[in-house]
């Protein structure tokens, strides 16, 4: 924990940190390490400990502002502390992308669905011209970048892409999925899944599974749950909770 922690720090990746803590209180919990109690203050902790990283990032980059709810909602805002910034980061750039990305949707591509051309993985599939949605959106935003993006909710990215029939087919996707982890047995992938809500809520369905190893591990957890399962792993994503 501490040399990944110290790994985070010295990149400035400051989200890997959840990467860690989550997982371990969801295993503190299941243990009978914590109580609600000693789990909250382990939260608390955590958070600030978080918090503390990210004052010290904006210290450097010196953002200064005052709050201004008006504008808490949209790119140009700039926070006053680090705590300010962890909670317009966490809450606001989620929410305010998915609606830039639906506004350069209707606007830069008229409406029409992108059938996919927003993955790597579809546009070669299908023999697509990609379409880097999330860094015309970060453009949008801020100012072009050659490797910046603008990540956003899964289901703005189903709705871009296979319009309402896409946000119902990813949903269904995302629920089977939640209900693997449900039926597991396997306690240390159950450990996982805030990380797993926290990569669709932040980003793409596709990219999440493909990108970050998502997909291969649900694949093993299907196949080895359990004998009877595994002959007929179509079983466990119907599996009664």
């Amino acid at each position: 924990f501490f040399i990944f922690f110290l790994y985070s720090v010295s990149f400035m990746q400051k989200a890997l940190f959840l990467n860690v803590v989550l997982p371990l209180l969801y295993v503190f919990w299941y243990l009978n390490i914590l109580d609600f109690r000693k789990m909250v203050f382990f939260s608390i902790g955590a958070f600030g400990l978080l918090s503390f990283l990210v004052a010290a990032s904006v210290s450097a980059q010196g953002n200064q502002g005052a709050f201004d709810l008006n504008d808490f909602f949209s790119a140009s805002y700039s926070a006053e502390s680090g705590v300010d910034y962890l909670v317009w980061r966490i809450v606001g750039v989620p929410l305010f992308s998915a609606s830039d990305t639906l506004h350069v949707f209707f606007t830069q591509f008229s409406g029409e669905y992108l059938f996919g051309a927003t993955s790597s993985f579809f546009s070669n599939l299908f023999f697509l011209d990609r379409v880097n949605l999330e860094r015309i959106v970060f453009a949008y935003q801020w100012s072009w970048n050659e490797t910046a993006n603008t990540n956003s909710f899964y289901v703005v990215d189903a709705y871009v892409n296979f319009g309402f029939v896409g946000v119902v087919g990813y949903s269904f996707v995302v629920g089977q999925i939640f209900r693997l982890f449900a039926v597991s047995e396997n306690e240390a992938f159950k450990s996982i899944w805030p990380l797993f809500c926290i990569n669709i809520f932040n980003g793409s369905l596709v990219p999440t599974l493909l990108g970050n190893g998502f997909l291969l591990l649900f694949l093993i957890i299907s196949f080895s749950t359990s004998r009877k399962l595994a002959l007929h792993p179509v079983r466990l994503w119907f599996a009664p909770s």
